[in-house]
């Protein structure tokens, strides 16, 4: 799960530096994957923290 994460930081970090100088309809694309990320990013997070409460209770 981590190595999943941290794929997705990467790219995120990449998307970022693309949205700088993208133009128009570019832009709106690459903000789309940028949230999309975001979401899978934060259900990882619950993911995690779900199983590690599990691991210790």
């Amino acid at each position: 799960m981590r190595n999943s994460m941290n794929l997705l930081q990467r790219e995120r970090l990449h998307l970022l530096d693309e949205y700088t100088s993208a133009k128009g309809s570019e832009k709106v694309r690459l903000l789309v994957r940028i949230m999309d990320i975001d979401e899978q990013l934060e259900i990882n997070k619950r993911q995690d923290n779900a199983s590690n409460r599990k691991q210790v209770g």
